[in-house]
């Protein structure tokens, strides 16, 4: 298999690269806590743009983004939150989805968000990274200077907003243009687990 795609790979012609807005985008946002005002609001911010130029926002139905103040005054205003799609659904609507999920277990949710149809995600983490996705990037924010914090994970919230929104941007630039990759996929920091839902067993 290797050698077929060695062969034929000078005869490949690369994709022309066509300039997009963050509404090309379709992004899975998860948290885990301690969620701090600033990070909420951080990632309320990205997602309100990434909708408003016509993109698309997963989270995780049992996500903690759904209860911050930050996060719902931005994103959902008065709106209820609400399942909008079955674990592991394909939107077929542009917007703003909620993923049902049978827990809060990280990688399961990516997994989830993955499924739906995410093109990479953003994630709020505390005191410790967290695991990516084998197939997907991952950018993870912390508020949190944690030791390990400076390569463990690809940016340190100042609580500036203006520097810290134009700090995500560049970093969300290079990753989808290709130019980089997050600290836990260039890390092979990378896990994946389907939900075996509510009356799931181990063997």
């Amino acid at each position: 298999m290797e050698d077929w795609f060695t062969a034929r790979a000078p005869a490949l012609a690369s994709p022309a690269r066509t300039p997009v807005s963050f509404g090309a985008l379709t992004l899975g946002f998860l948290s885990v806590l301690p969620l701090g005002v600033s990070g909420s609001a951080s990632l309320a911010r990205l997602a309100r743009r990434i909708l408003v130029d016509g993109g698309s926002v997963l989270l995780p139905e049992s996500d903690a983004l759904l209860a911050s103040p930050a996060f719902r005054e931005i994103v959902l205003g008065d709106t209820t939150p609400h399942a909008t799609l079955a674990y592991g659904q394909p939107f077929t609507v542009p917007g703003l989805h909620i993923v049902a999920t049978d827990s809060d277990h990280w990688v399961e949710n990516l997994t989830a968000l993955g499924a739906c149809g995410a093109h990479g995600f953003v994630g709020l983490v505390g005191t410790s990274s967290q695991q990516s996705h084998p197939m997907l990037p991952l950018i993870q924010l912390t508020e949190s200077a944690f030791p390990g914090a400076v390569t463990d994970v690809d940016l340190v919230l100042t609580g500036d907003e203006t520097a810290d929104d134009l700090a995500l941007s560049a970093i969300l630039r290079a990753t989808f243009q290709g130019e980089s990759a997050p600290a836990a996929n260039r890390g092979g920091f990378v896990d994946f687990q389907l939900s075996r839902g509510l009356l799931g067993v181990s063997t």
